[in-house]
């Protein structure tokens, strides 16, 4: 166990992240979003300024929104994982009626 950590390396570089960034721009999950984005920065590509502020409003928008989704989605997974006994019972209940 001593060499664990020299035996377990990461095997995807600075490269791999960013193409992995790239390719998950891709998902369904993101690409509804491409509209809205173009929708915010497109209409006034000549004033810098203005493109600039909207696009990073865009992005601390909705990085605050998904880190607070997830904050409260780790907060129901600790409440469910506190009664999961509970939740086993009902489920079993439920799953034979």
């Amino acid at each position: 166990m001593e060499n664990l950590g020299t035996v377990v390396q990461p095997t995807i570089g600075y490269f791999g992240a960013f193409f992995g960034g790239i390719l998950s721009f891709f998902s369904p999950c993101v690409l509804p979003l491409v509209p809205l984005f173009f929708g915010i920065l497109m209409p006034d590509l000549k004033n810098t300024a203005l493109t600039l502020k909207r696009g990073i409003a865009f992005f601390i928008g909705l990085s605050l929104f998904f880190s607070i989704l997830g904050a409260l989605a780790g907060l129901v997974g600790t409440f469910l994982s506190k009664f999961q006994y509970i939740f086993n019972i009902i489920a079993g209940i439920l799953l034979f009626y």
